[in-house]
């Protein structure tokens, strides 16, 4: 049940490891479910909807970003589904609910290499067919931070999971080291915590506190949440992406003219959203 761990948030009480991945569940399938809510609105209409929110819940590396706004407004809403980035990758939303914001971001195996854990060289799009090969290789056996290389516009609690799910068969023995049997249970790793307020980077050991937070203005913090979910769809789209060398020449040349535009697309936003925030730090006075 998600809404007790969401209860808990808003009122500022621990919450544990089981009751993260709750919340990372419950997000995968809103953001899967709002992906497919707009295909089925273009009427495309070909698939199977609950194979693909199956497949896809908990099948990739996933953080979510927990941020606190300093009012008691009520409601709930989401941002960053509109985009073509996010209809070509529905890797990255932001849902608020009340006075907190849950910044999600999920890809295959975005944070395994920087958690220590085994992870691909190269992703490869399989040809008719919407999964992705990927070779694992060893990981080093240790935590290299940041986990992402993306800058964060808003302070935040970040909550890292790892989840090792390769397209055929079991890991390999030869990726099982000791480190991996530490971290790894049932192909999820363990909680990672980047705390922006405490300056925490740890694995989680029992329970997540949320003292000694910050909070934003909903204006000033929509702004930043807004720029960074349409820059991490960006970064989805052009670092993460899989190679489409496997696909022929005019699929490769198309795929790479769309991801092109749609990234372009995006970067009068960006320019919009840098201005409503310079124009909001200088009339409120921040620095």
């Amino acid at each position: 049940m998600t809404k007790p761990v969401v209860s808990k948030i808003l009122e500022k009480k621990p919450i544990n490891e089981i009751e993260i991945n709750t919340l990372l569940d419950w997000l995968d399938k809103i953001r899967i479910g709002l992906w497919l809510g707009s295909l089925l609105l273009e009427k495309t209409d070909d698939f199977e909807r609950n194979f693909h929110i199956k497949q896809r819940m908990g099948a990739s590396d996933r953080l979510v970003a927990i941020s606190f706004i300093n009012d008691l407004e009520l409601g709930i809403n989401y941002t960053g589904t509109g985009f073509l980035t996010f209809r070509a990758s529905p890797s990255c939303f932001t849902l608020c609910i009340n006075n907190i914001t849950l910044f999600n971001f999920s890809k295959e195996f975005c944070f395994s290499k920087r958690l220590g854990l085994p992870a691909p060289s190269k992703k490869l799009f399989i040809p008719g067919d919407n999964r992705i090969l990927s070779e694992l290789e060893p990981g080093n056996n240790r935590v290299m931070l940041p986990i992402i290389r993306v800058p964060f516009w808003v302070k935040s609690i970040k909550l890292y999971q790892s989840i090792i799910n390769p397209i055929e068969g079991e890991i390999s023995d030869k990726l099982k080291t000791q480190y991996y049997s530490e971290i790894i249970q049932d192909k999820k790793s363990k909680i990672f915590i980047e705390n922006d307020f405490t300056g925490e980077s740890h694995f989680l050991k029992e329970i997540l506190s949320f003292d000694l937070i910050n909070e934003y203005s909903r204006a000033d913090i929509f702004n930043r949440i807004a720029l960074q979910t349409i820059r991490f769809q960006n970064y989805s789209i052009e670092k993460l992406a899989p190679s489409p060398e496997n696909l022929s020449r005019e699929e490769q040349r198309a795929w790479r003219k769309y991801a092109r535009e749609i990234v372009h697309l995006n970067e009068k936003h960006i320019h919009d959203l840098n201005l409503k925030i310079t124009n909001h730090r200088h009339s409120s006075n921040l620095p």
